[in-house]
């Protein structure tokens, strides 16, 4: 039996975020427009890639300018989008490519985690991977003022 390699792509917003103003990128385009995000994933699928991942995080992220308050006043990253809708709209345009993405254990119901991808294994004929995580951001006690 021969071993067969199996490939995804990394689609998580520290990847995109601010990728569209690149030279030769999408140009005229705003983050997060879903058209982008289908371009990604027709790419992906002619290139025979497996899977796209959608990595996420439930805190905001002090890596720019050192601060979540500096991220929240510039919107860097923040507010995060719920990456499953924009999944259901990418399933029903591509026939092969699997979808990956991430949930929090520790912030997120599991019976509403469990509906949700119920609904997106149907939606996807199969097509979706799940990725749980148990958060501890810093960045996330900050936005609920708790210390």
């Amino acid at each position: 039996m021969k071993t067969k390699m199996h490939l995804a792509f990394d689609l998580s917003w520290t990847h995109v975020d601010g990728r569209w103003r690149t030279p030769g990128s999408w140009t005229g385009r705003l983050y997060p427009d879903l058209d982008v995000f289908r371009e990604v994933a027709s790419i992906a699928e002619r290139g025979r890639i497996d899977m796209i991942f959608f990595g996420d995080n439930a805190g905001v992220h002090n890596t720019w300018r050192g601060s979540a308050d500096e991220a929240v006043r510039w919107g860097v990253g923040y507010p995060r989008l719920d990456v499953s809708p924009y999944i259901a709209v990418l399933a029903q345009q591509t026939k092969h490519i699997g979808f990956g993405l991430t949930y929090s254990s520790t912030y997120l119901p599991p019976y509403y985690v469990a509906r949700l991808l119920n609904s997106l294994d149907h939606i996807t004929n199969g097509r979706i991977a799940f990725n749980v995580v148990a958060s501890t951001s810093r960045g996330w006690r900050r936005q609920l003022r708790v210390r």
